[in-house]
């Protein structure tokens, strides 16, 4: 059993990050995301909203971040990538905020997934450094969380709503 540096949970053996916090057990850091030292304070942040409109199915998720208003849209997708394109990653994400100052907001080359099962869209943090909070909630990483039109994500400390 794993306790948490940060919040002293006991976690199962073998997790690599704190089930609660998500501070990571291990001494690996690599050449990913740095961790931000900042916590989030949602008390100041952007409100919470959902668009419960009924529209026809799309085959379109659109990123709007929450800062700017400026929409990132993907098409004919099942599955896409959100995060940042780095020189130590091989492989690009669909959605790319490096040019939104995604690094310095602790996003990870390869932070979630949003993804498209049945008539369902849902969010699954990929392991992220600084985790993904799906309307101010934790999501526990490689888990897939069910996602409405116009939720709030925060990628490390980057905040964008979803559309589709």
């Amino acid at each position: 059993m794993k306790t948490c540096p940060r919040c002293t949970h006991h976690n199962r053996d073998g997790e690599l990050v704190c089930e609660r916090c998500r501070q990571p057990l291990s001494n690996y850091h690599g050449l990913a995301t740095r961790q931000m030292k900042a916590t989030l304070d949602f008390d100041d942040e952007l409100p919470v909203h959902f668009d419960t409109s009924s529209t026809a199915y799309s085959n379109k998720i659109t990123v709007e971040l929450a800062e700017s208003g400026e929409r990132l849209s993907v098409e004919n997708q099942k599955r896409i990538v959100i995060g940042r394109s780095s020189t130590h990653s091989v492989r690009t994400p669909d959605v790319d905020l490096a040019p939104f100052h995604a690094f310095s907001k602790g996003v990870s080359s390869l932070h979630a997934s949003i993804f498209r099962a049945d008539d369902c869209v849902s969010i699954s943090d990929l392991g992220s450094t600084n985790g993904t909070y799906l309307n101010r909630e934790g999501l526990i990483p490689h888990q897939a969380y069910p996602l409405h039109n116009g939720d709030l994500i925060y990628l490390g400390q980057m905040a964008v709503r979803v559309y589709f």
